[in-house]
């Protein structure tokens, strides 16, 4: 969350002009923009609180730009860990350890990185998670990964992609540096970025081991906006083929088959099956209005409107009308403290998929059937509230002069609403607060970095999770 922090900060200051919605992000798109003429002379004048930020991400560049063989590791411990995930990274199991070796150059970026934990009862506990192997062919990259993806402005959660379940392992083509295009016509769209995924998902779905593709494009038409849409889709799978129909339909986003019109056999075999699309759009109130905050919307849908439900949608032709909507909307503002920068964030998290914006009767079960930990073999997993949750969460990020961060959060959680599908098992209906506080620091003497939250569960109201205190360390270096 600091890096994020920071980031936030150099965009609102108009030191980095790609967008920033969705993680990872490339380092030509934060590195060298800082390195410009004019960034140099611009940073002389800015506040304190930038220019320690513009230092924190350059030290983190150069660091990062290295052609040398790095190594790296990490030992955690911790006991009950907050289930509910953030952009905060923290460990998966209460004992977790690993280590990686990363290799990059102009033509090739590797990272071979084995992790040992015990969080997810369904596969081994030697993880391969955030490896990856790309080829870059001019401002393109190919490959393989094993990453967490984050689409979404939020601190507290995003509704497609997060950190909540471990990463899928994908085919992934995305471009690096966030440029505009030369023509006239398109250019006013500004800087943008494409990232389009291909993975298989395991057999706890209505349709064994389909395929996933995960697909992000954002783009920033003004200084001040920014504009992310994405859409996650299953298809194929064990019993369905791979063909021209099942492809056409997966284009059109012919995802719901109609079988008394189409024929059951027809919905069967050649229809897609799950599907999200995900709509985020995040105001800088700093560049248009010079008042530090942003304002951030971020809205999945999982169904369209039918003609039948609203006909006055669909004059003449029917392109597909989003609907089933959810949604995180949210809010930050930063201001410094002796020098530290100090964010604070408010973020309401709504998982029910119901009558936001044009239509949709209750559709429960969204983020699929999984117990926690949550892992992709149900349906494709966004928010770790369920799919029948509303989360209110104030919290805070503090970077220091020193290097050390700070991070606290209040979050007042209404799980499992109807008790039908949501958090944990068996789905009760439940209200608890979470309270949280971490801290990330260097050691001396080149011994590597220290972070770690405190934590407590309260249980307000109903049964399923218990009141109880937790908490982890990590302990991090490269080598």
């Amino acid at each position: 969350m600091a890096i994020k922090s920071d980031v936030d900060l150099l965009v609102s200051y108009g030191f980095i002009k790609t967008p920033v919605t969705t993680w990872p992000i490339a380092w030509v798109n934060i590195g060298p923009p800082l390195l410009t003429d004019d960034a140099k002379k611009k940073i002389k004048t800015s506040p304190r609180a930038v220019q320690l930020a513009y230092q924190r991400i350059l030290v983190k560049y150069n660091a990062a730009s290295s052609e040398a063989l790095e190594g790296s590791a990490y030992a955690s411990g911790g006991s009950k860990i907050n289930p509910f995930r953030t952009f905060e990274w923290q460990p998966r199991s209460d004992a977790e350890g690993g280590f990686a070796l990363e290799k990059q150059n102009s033509k090739v970026a590797a990272n071979l990185a084995l992790n040992y934990g015990k969080y997810d009862d369904l596969t081994h506990d030697v993880h391969l998670d955030n490896s990856y192997l790309y080829l870059f062919l001019g401002n393109w990259a190919v490959g393989v990964d094993k990453m967490n993806r984050w689409w979404g402005p939020g601190y507290s959660d995003s509704m497609i992609l997060s950190n909540n379940p471990p990463p899928l392992p994908t085919l992934t083509l995305q471009r690096m540096k966030a440029e505009a295009f030369e023509s006239k016509w398109l250019r006013w769209i500004g800087p943008w970025t494409l990232t389009t995924s291909l993975s298989v998902g395991g057999n706890d779905v209505p349709e064994s081991h389909p395929l996933i593709w995960l697909t992000n494009l954002s783009l920033r038409p003004f200084e001040s906006l920014q504009v992310s849409v994405s859409r996650v889709a299953f298809f194929a799978g064990e019993t369905r083929p791979v063909n021209s129909r099942m492809l056409w339909n997966l284009a059109i986003v012919n995802d719901n088959c109609d079988s008394t019109r189409d024929g059951r056999e027809y919905c069967d075999k050649y229809s897609p099956g799950t599907e999200h699309w995900e709509m985020t759009l995040d105001w800088d109130m700093y560049q248009a209005l010079n008042v530090p905050a942003n304002l951030y919307l971020q809205t999945i849908y999982n169904d369209r409107v039918p003609h039948s439900s609203a006909p006055w949608l669909y004059p003449g032709f029917r392109p597909p009308v989003p609907g089933r909507t959810a949604f995180l909307a949210g809010a930050n503002t930063w201001f410094s403290i002796n020098n530290a920068l100090v964010r604070l964030y408010a973020e309401f998290e709504y998982t029910y998929q119901y009558v936001y914006y044009f239509w949709g009767q209750f559709a429960h079960n969204i983020y699929g059937y999984s117990i926690y930990p949550y892992s992709y073999k149900g349906k494709l997993l966004g928010s770790p509230l369920g799919g029948e949750a509303m989360g209110y969460t104030l919290g805070g990020v503090i970077n220091e002069e020193n290097g050390t961060s700070d991070t606290f959060s209040v979050r007042y959680l209404r799980l499992n609403e109807d008790s039908y599908r949501g958090y944990g098992y068996p789905f009760l209906k439940q209200k608890a607060l979470w309270f949280s506080v971490g801290k990330a620091f260097t050691l001396p003497h080149n011994l590597g970095q220290l972070s770690g939250q405190l934590g407590y569960l309260k249980s307000v109201e109903g049964q399923g999770l218990k009141s109880a205190a937790s908490g982890f360390v990590v302990w991090s270096r490269r080598l």
